[in-house]
Order: structure tokens, then sequence, then C-alpha cells
């Protein structure tokens, strides 16, 4: 069995970690093979991770690729290239790439794509994520012939449920299911020495791209959270979780007036660990907060989108979200509370609680597709 490994990438570690996750699910499976496009990473990365190269490629916005004999079958095994018409499974984990803040075009490429693959024989799971908004017409148009395109539909929370169920309207094979990441182990480091009460504070450029905020109040808010962790005894550091963010980490070191280290690591599950030592957390990526919650470690966080709101409500927890309209002056009161002895014992308790739940929903949602490809 193919399986298509689509819409991950190892420049972003959430990315990274869904694609490790599904790995992961299907480890020690002998009849599966895997396969993606090149931004799953350099050739060598794909071969250490056992994923073929597709043969994808898109011209004037349109997919296209080799004819099926060409190069032949032999050739490919020993290349490690994989055909789209060999594919028999694919594993949509774009996260939240299909709404109103994205080219309809990308969306429409995706359903003419499946179109194409279903007509052979492959079936198409969109594995949880974030949908909408659809206000768009041209959005709504393409989501909707996507969404016709899917054997499996998991909506990530209440509002994307709400929209995929707006254009399409209920459906058996449309179920809400949690982000499926807190399913995999994370790996220790070989080279890393955490110091005691350790705080992570991972940024996300994406705040200011998309207009979340201005570049001086996020910069000034992490510049104060690293000023504020130390001052409460804490020993914060900066943790990247996608390449694009280095530049506001480089800035906000420069202007913090304690001494920040800088933490970097590439293999998303190491990342992972990391993040689980922490006594605490400030997280703006939504998979660096997936990781500390399911690890139980307390954060305050920050976010663009609903799906920050929607995890946090998960893990019961609403009071991490801090408003950046919010006056800097309340964010030492709520680090405050969050550090309290017993408060910060009770967050982890009820973190951990939470992130059972959180698991269990995952392994349903891997149930279905079980299901989906012995059927």
């Amino acid at each position: 069995m193919n399986i298509e490994l689509r819409m991950v990438s190892h420049k972003n570690k959430g990315a990274e970690l869904m694609l490790r996750s599904m790995l992961a699910h299907f480890e020690g499976r002998a009849d599966v093979s895997f396969c993606g496009r090149q931004n799953i990473g350099p050739r060598n990365r794909r071969r250490a991770l056992g994923v073929n190269t597709l043969l994808f490629a898109t011209r004037r916005g349109r997919f296209v690729t080799t004819p099926r004999h060409m190069p032949p079958a032999a050739l490919r095994r020993m290349l490690g290239l994989t055909h789209p018409y060999e594919i028999d499974l694919v594993l949509d984990a774009a996260g939240f790439a299909y709404g109103d803040n994205w080219p309809a075009s990308r969306a429409r490429l995706s359903a003419e794509y499946y179109k194409e693959l279903r007509s052979r024989g492959t079936k198409v799971a969109l594995m949880p994520q974030s949908f909408g908004p659809f206000t768009r017409p041209d959005v709504r148009e393409a989501v909707t012939e996507l969404l016709s395109q899917a054997d499996l539909i998991f909506p990530r929370d209440d509002t994307a449920m709400r929209a995929v169920e707006d254009l399409v309207g209920p459906a058996d094979h449309i179920l809400q299911s949690p982000d499926f990441t807190p399913l995999i182990h994370s790996e220790r480091p070989r080279k890393i020495t955490l110091p005691e009460r350790a705080a992570a504070v991972i940024p996300n450029q994406k705040m200011i791209q998309m207009e979340a905020v201005s570049p001086d109040a996020y910069e000034s808010f992490l510049v104060k959270t690293v000023e504020l962790f130390a001052e409460h005894g804490l020993s914060p550091f900066l943790l990247p979780h996608a390449s694009q963010d280095t530049p506001l980490i480089e800035r906000v070191k420069a202007r913090a007036s304690v001494n920040v280290p800088v933490v970097i690591e590439h293999d998303a599950l190491k990342l992972k660990w990391i993040i689980g030592q922490c006594h605490s957390a400030m997280c703006s990526r939504f998979h660096g907060l997936v990781s500390a919650l399911s690890q139980g470690v307390p954060s305050i966080s920050t976010g663009w989108s609903h799906k920050y709101r929607h995890l946090l409500e998960e893990y019961e927890y609403p009071e991490s979200l801090f408003d950046l309209n919010d006056e800097l002056s309340q964010l030492d009161d709520r680090i405050a509370e969050m550090l309290d002895p017993s408060n910060h014992q009770e967050l982890r308790a009820k973190l951990s609680r939470n992130a059972e739940v959180h698991r269990s929903r995952a392994a349903q949602m891997w149930s279905r597709i079980d299901s989906l490809i012995s059927s």
C-alpha cells in the first residue's frame, strides 16, 4: 500500500511533528510505503524517514505528472520515486490552509488532484485541521469541490466543523477530531542540559504576518515575557519552532535586559522533549502549545486564529490565552498566578488529565482511517 503524506514540511516543526506522527502510526507495517513531495525535506532526509519522492508538479496552477510508465517501474523503485497513480491513500495534513486567508487556487489544486486520484481508486483523508472561514465566493466554490473529493474529513475544532457543515452539510464521514501529535512520543536529544525551572519562549512570526498585532507590540510582549520569567526565578530560553521565526528571535534577544539563550533543535521529536521538560512556557506556535499542554506544562499563550482558543478550551485552560490588546502590566499578574506553587501543581494535574482525553480522541480518528483502508 502506497500512502502519500501531503501538506507537510521539515521547515515548520509542527508540520514535521504531524509527518512523524503519521509515519509512527504505520510503524512495523511491511506492506506500507510512503511518498511525498520534495518540501518534506532534502533527499537524504526523505530517505532517512523512508519517504519516496512523489512525481508531482504544477504547471499554470494545475497538477501534472509523467505518463504512468515513465520512468519504468524498476527504475522508479531504484531511485525511490513514486508515481501518483500508484497511490492508495492520501493523508492531507494541511493544518490550516483552506479558507479566506489563502488563495482559492490552493483548494482548487488539491480538489483537482484528488479528483484525478480518486477516479483511479485512491482514498483521501483530510487529517485533523482547521478550516474556514469561507466568506469569499471563490474560496467557497473551491473548498466545496475539495470536500466532495474526500472520503474522510476531520475538522479540528467547533469553528472548523461549523464552517465545513455550512458548505456541505452534516455527513457520516465528517467527524470532529483534535490534533493527533500528542500520540507520538518525544525523543531526548543527546547533547542538551536544561537548567532548573526552564521556561521555553516560542515566538511566531505569523502573529505579525497575519496582522494579529503590530511588530513592536509583539516584540515588546516577548521581551517582557522573558524578563518576567527571569524575575520570577525561571530560566527562560528562546526556542524556534520554524525557521522563519529566527529574525524575530534575534531581535527579542537583543532587546531583552537579561541574557536569554537560544536553543536550536532541528528534530521535531527532540524539540517536543525539550518543551516537555520545562517548568513553564510561553507559546505562540500552535504545535508548540500542543506539545506543552499534552505534556502537562502550564503556559501563557497568544494566537492569531480561532484554533488556539479551541485547543485551550479542550484543556479547560482558557486563561492561558493572553490578549495582546491588554496592557503589558497585566502580564505580570498572569504569570504570577500561573507560577503560584499550589496553582501550578493543579494546572499540571488538569492538563495531564485532559491530555489523556485528547490522546483517546486522536486514537479514535486513526481507527476510522484504518477502517477506511480496509474497506
